[in-house]
């Protein structure tokens, strides 16, 4: 599974960090080797939402139930940051 996430340059690894840390708390069961990269995506997603000031369930709400149908060539367009441009 192949995963590229833009990172932002004012996140600090502190702050990284600390967010890896505060959800291991709650996901301490998906113990498995490749959860790493499938948690890392979730967080990047739901920490986008926020610093966007959007409800991460309005965001997944909304694009999830059409994904099976998007085109991937334009998956990009899923991304939070652009998903926000559309409804503001």
């Amino acid at each position: 599974m192949g995963v590229e996430a833009e990172v932002e340059a004012d996140v600090s690894s502190r702050e990284i960090t600390a967010l890896i840390e505060e959800y291991r708390q709650n996901w301490i069961h998906l113990g498995c080797e490749g959860a790493g990269p499938r948690i890392a995506a979730i967080i990047s997603v739901i920490e986008t939402c926020r610093r966007l000031q959007i409800r991460p369930r309005d965001y997944l709400g909304a694009i999830l139930p059409g994904l099976a149908d998007f085109p991937a060539k334009r998956v990009a367009e899923l991304a939070p940051t652009a998903w926000v441009q559309t409804r503001r």
